[in-house]
């Protein structure tokens, strides 16, 4: 009997980046860019490259400048085959966030729509199947309920204190993409971590271990990369209700190989007894980093 190959999505982002990318007409970007002013501010980083980072930021889930930057910066070889993207630094990626107009990026999205109903009938939704049908490996939609979320908080009359309490006012604010907290331009960070949301819930051994183990091939190239070693390894599991449960682990010595990294992991889930029921989500992280060479004195 062929053996099934299951794609793992963490380590197909790069082909269904491009995959995406490919579908956007080739001149599309350059010319919104001119006609919104686009292409006169935050110069020193291409219009090209900041949709592709935004792309890859939808895809991956970041969380921050960091998981953006970090993670194109480690795959810039494939990177550059997708039309000369190059990777941001966190500073040109938060310049260009601030300076850019986000009409530029409304546009792009109608204009390469249209561009795809004319060439494709999925696309125009003459046909049963979703536009992730698509790819030749299962990716994770954008999840629509969040754009549903916020386009829901910029409608409502109210102040939302009633719905979330204080946090209401904050929260009307984000929608609109106001925001006035500082920005934090350090290079130190406390921790790197990845996750995975599944299309199914699962309790499939073997595809919580894959998973797991592409997370922290992930998190142990990350580290090398920042010549860091983690004393702390942590999981988190998110079940179908919603539930989410996050365990940790520390250990005198510094960690920086997958190998240990994923034994640690699975350790955590085995004693914890996390996987008693299908998971959602998945996910692998790391904090307590230092200097992987570096040992405590003992004074004698």
């Amino acid at each position: 009997m062929k053996k099934k190959n299951h794609a793992s999505p963490t380590r197909s982002k790069l082909t269904v980046l491009r995959q995406v990318c490919n579908l956007i007409p080739p001149h599309l970007v350059r010319q919104l860019a001119h006609q919104t002013g686009a292409d006169l501010l935050a110069s020193i980083f291409f219009n090209w490259s900041h949709v592709v980072a935004l792309l890859y930021a939808q895809l991956v889930r970041a969380i921050g400048l960091n998981d953006v930057c970090d993670g194109l910066r480690l795959h810039s070889g494939p990177l550059s085959a997708i039309r000369g993207a190059t990777p941001p630094s966190k500073n040109g990626l938060s310049h260009a966030n601030k300076e850019r107009p986000a009409q530029m990026a409304e546009q792009l999205f109608w204009q390469t729509l249209e561009h795809l109903k004319s060439h494709c009938a999925v696309f125009a939704g003459r046909h049963g199947r979703r536009v992730a049908g698509r790819f030749r490996r299962a990716i994770h939609v954008v999840d629509s309920t969040t754009l549903q979320l916020i386009a829901a908080c910029m409608d409502y009359p109210g102040d939302l204190c009633a719905l979330v309490g204080s946090f209401g006012p904050k929260l009307k604010q984000f929608a609109f993409g106001q925001d006035d907290r500082p920005l934090e331009l350090g290079d130190e960070i406390k921790s790197i971590s990845g996750e995975e949301t599944f299309l199914k819930d699962t309790d499939d051994r073997k595809v919580l271990r894959g998973c797991l183990r592409t997370q922290a091939a992930d998190i142990s190239a990350r580290l090398k990369h920042r010549r860091l070693g983690a004393q702390t390894v942590q999981v988190k599991v998110r079940y179908g209700d919603f539930t989410t449960l996050t365990r940790q682990i520390t250990v005198e010595d510094p960690l920086t190989e997958a190998g240990d990294i994923y034994r640690l992991g699975c350790f955590l889930l085995g004693r914890e007894k996390l996987v008693s029921r299908p998971l959602r989500l998945l996910g692998l992280g790391v904090a307590s980093l230092r200097d992987p060479t570096a040992r405590q004195l003992v004074l004698l």
